[in-house]
């Protein structure tokens, strides 16, 4: 179906839950992608459509994520992570939260943080977010801390509380050649930002 054709579906038909996602999905969203926009547009497809062209890939990743984890943890556990006031001084470091449940090889645990890293680095280009990959690149030597999740359902949710604090973070879907299957979330990775920040959030975690 053309992109055209597409759109004007939107304002012609008379939707079904399953011909909605479709129709979405015809427009190139994810199902993920599309039930998250449906949530926020409170059920309007042509809503939920508008509402998905106006967002970046990585503004429609996290609207994602917040999703997922909303149905995973109630809001209440989010507010008690924030700290009453950030302290953005001290060292700045970038934190990889890889899922121990896939069984992935040493090697294959290695790539996929190194997708996270580079989603990170690449998608950090203004603001208090460029300050402190500025600081990262040029203080502890670019400082990197692999750390290990029990599952998916905990990925999701250090995912949310990163961008409840609008820490940056990337979640990697695994393409699916090797150990799991497409789509697979095995990392989410945060920052380069405040140690301080970060920790609120991975402090009780182990090393992988």
């Amino acid at each position: 179906m053309n992109f055209f054709h597409s759109r004007t579906r939107l304002k012609e038909e008379r939707f079904t839950p399953q011909t909605t996602m479709d129709a979405l999905r015809d427009l190139g969203f994810t199902a993920d992608e599309a039930l998250a926009a449906l949530k926020q547009c409170h059920d309007d497809v042509e809503g939920a459509a508008n509402y998905l062209f106006g967002l970046t890939e990585h503004e429609r990743q996290a609207i994602v994520v917040r999703y997922k984890a909303t149905n995973l943890a109630p809001a209440h556990m989010v507010t008690r992570l924030l700290p009453a006031s950030l302290n953005e001084g001290g060292p700045v470091k970038m934190v990889l939260c890889v899922r121990r449940d896939l069984g992935m090889s040493a090697g294959k645990q290695c790539a996929q943080c190194c997708h996270a890293a580079v989603a990170l680095t690449d998608s950090v280009v203004m603001g208090r977010m460029l300050s402190w990959k500025q600081r990262w690149n040029n203080e502890n030597g670019s400082a990197k801390i692999i750390l290990g999740v029990d599952d998916e359902e905990q990925l999701l949710r250090i995912a949310e509380h990163a961008a409840a604090l609008s820490l940056p973070f990337h979640v990697v879907q695994d393409a699916g050649r090797t150990q799991v299957d497409a789509g697979t979330r095995t990392v989410v990775g945060l920052g380069p930002a405040p140690a301080s920040i970060i920790d609120t959030i991975t402090g009780q975690l182990a090393l992988l």
